[in-house]
């Protein structure tokens, strides 16, 4: 059983704006209809009122893999509003019924138990995206929107024509909520045919970018999955330039191993994707991950309590809030958000690869061995795992066979991952704790240059400190000083 992460455990840490906003959670969809064929409508359905409500500003709206847990249930929403810390629950049912699709949607203000929406929406079979929008809209408007990006005449903001080509579309959304390689390759299958089927749909190529994008950078690191991922990129801002999911995209595959970490560029993008809409999560979290290899901690830790408002069961965001802590040396904060990110998700890889280091940094060896270990289980072959028990074996004293994993390690790394220049960095750190300054040296600056260009972690991580008098760890210094201000001029607040 996965312990939930409270909202309400950071919720007095968020910024005055944010914490202030009205919070609203969109529940999985009651299909009546017994089709097994069409059950994923019952989180396609909220999946795309989720994302159209979303781009309201003044609004935190629960995120679909927030949502899930709901699915098949018929929970109460005093206790969905008590477990998600939300003042408003819209709940639905959805009926397929010949050629007719009719959907109940009703908005619950928890605060007194008043309705705030009850509305029927009917539309054909084959016109889902005509239903989806018409249940955003009448949200929109009974919650109080200010602005809207999609309010007008729902005929001139269709996404496609195709109704196949949209039911392809949803389906694949449906399997993106679920993190595994599997459900990514599933869904790069349905998008493709959505494509194919109308090679107009932005929409569509912007979430195949997307899906070639979480391949490439969780569970297959080939470069053929970044190329196509370019070409979908392409292909959608062709389409429509102002596709912000598109522009996100883009801005994920410049800071890849593959486009060399372009990180300026990718800011740059990921900055765009958020003027064009505020509420484009993967734009919000990938532009604070930049920032933090980057240096710039307050500002990535600001933006990733912004993405916790919205997502606060993501265990990839609370990674790395932990991460930004350990940077700044916080120990006891860093492994207290790498814990509940393993609370929400015993096998999320990131938190395994992670923690070891928290544990390595502050001394519980004996801890570290256990975090290493448990890592293994989920990535049995990853050669960072192996540098950290290197680091393990030099702290112990045992130098010669610390040397000896270091090297079985740093040989077995095969193709550049994204998180390889982590592994180079405590390589250099291993080196440096056993006095030997040249490999030291060369690994510190392969991170460097690899998407890890951290002023600061290089300048005062402890374990660097017999490279204090070597002109090279002096020249990269300062560098990497001059890299880390033009980033603070452009970037900083």
């Amino acid at each position: 059983m996965r312990e939930a992460y409270s909202y309400a455990e950071f919720h007095e840490q968020l910024p005055e704006g944010i914490a202030r906003k009205r919070a609203i959670a969109v529940l999985p969809f009651d299909v009546l209809t017994p089709q097994p064929d069409r059950e994923y409508l019952a989180v396609a359905l909220a999946d795309a009122v989720i994302n159209e409500l979303s781009a309201v500003a003044e609004w935190l709206v629960r995120p679909t893999n927030t949502v899930l847990r709901y699915a098949g249930q018929t929970p109460e929403p005093e206790v969905v509003a008590r477990e998600l810390n939300v003042h408003v629950v819209v709940t639905g049912t959805i009926q397929l019924a010949s050629t007719r699709a009719r959907a109940h949607v009703q908005a619950w203000n928890v605060l007194d138990g008043s309705t705030l929406y009850t509305n029927k929406h009917e539309a054909d079979s084959s016109e889902l995206f005509a239903l989806q929008d018409d249940i955003a809209r009448g949200l929109r408007r009974a919650l109080g929107a200010r602005t809207s990006s999609t309010e007008g005449d729902s005929t001139d903001n269709l996404p496609t024509r195709n109704s196949t080509a949209y039911e392809l579309f949803l389906r694949a959304s449906e399997r993106l909520s679920r993190l595994n390689r599997w459900d990514t390759r599933s869904a790069i299958e349905m998008l493709q045919s959505a494509v194919e089927l109308d090679p107009r749909f932005a929409d569509g190529w912007a979430r195949l970018a997307e899906a070639y994008i979480l391949l490439a950078v969780t569970f297959e690191p080939a470069p053929k999955w970044t190329h196509r991922a370019e070409h979908a990129v392409r292909r959608a801002l062709a389409i429509d330039p102002r596709n912000a999911s598109a522009h996100s995209s883009r801005g994920r595959i410049l800071w890849t191993p593959v486009k060399g970490f372009e990180s300026k560029l990718a800011l740059r993008t990921l900055n765009t994707a958020l003027r064009l809409n505020r509420g484009c999560f993967q734009a919000q979290l990938w532009r604070c991950l930049i920032l933090l290899h980057i240096g710039l901690l307050d500002e990535a830790r600001e933006g990733l309590m912004e993405v916790l408002a919205t997502h606060p069961n993501d265990a990839f965001t609370l990674v790395f809030v932990g991460q930004v802590d350990s940077y700044a040396w916080r120990w006891e904060q860093a492994r207290d958000y790498q814990e509940r990110a393993l609370r929400v998700d015993p096998t999320n890889l990131w938190a395994r690869v992670f923690y070891p280091t928290t544990e390595l940094y502050t001394g519980r060896l004996e801890q570290a061995e256990k975090s290493i270990r448990a890592a293994r289980q989920v990535l049995p072959n990853d050669s960072w795992l192996t540098v950290c028990e290197s680091m393990l074996l030099a702290k112990r004293g045992e130098n010669r066979k610390a040397e000896q994993a270091l090297i079985c390690g740093l040989q077995s790394g095969g193709k550049t991952m994204l998180h390889t220049h982590h592994m180079w960095h405590t390589a250099a750190a291993v080196y440096a704790i056993l006095g030997k300054q040249m490999p030291a040296m060369l690994w510190l600056t392969k991170a460097a240059v690899t998407g890890l260009p951290n002023y600061n972690l290089f300048r005062d991580d402890p374990h660097l400190a017999s490279l204090k008098n070597n002109q090279r760890y002096a020249a990269l210094l300062t560098r990497l000083r001059r890299e880390f201000l033009a980033y603070e001029r452009e970037f900083g607040t």
